[in-house]
């Protein structure tokens, strides 16, 4: 090893990358969406966006994620 490799820090190990989650998203944060000024503040006709996956789900859809917090969220413990 040279001293270009000391000075450059190229004798330090490297550091390992932590594993993906690839649990799937409860999407927790929707935002609404419309396509007109009419149809604003009206739920059943927006469309819903995940925030955190760009998902997209109609008010049908949505409903269960909007009504009941999902399995993630019920299952943080208290402090």
């Amino acid at each position: 090893m040279g001293i270009l490799d000391k000075i450059l820090g190229h004798d330090e190990p490297v550091a390992e990358v932590p594993p993906v989650d690839d649990a799937p998203c409860p999407h927790t944060a929707l935002a609404q969406h419309w396509d007109s000024l009419d149809e604003m503040g009206k739920a059943e006709l927006a469309t819903y966006r995940c925030e955190s996956c760009s998902l997209e789900f109609s008010y049908q859809e949505a409903r269960q994620y909007l009504e009941e917090p999902p399995a993630v969220l019920a299952s943080t413990p208290e402090s």
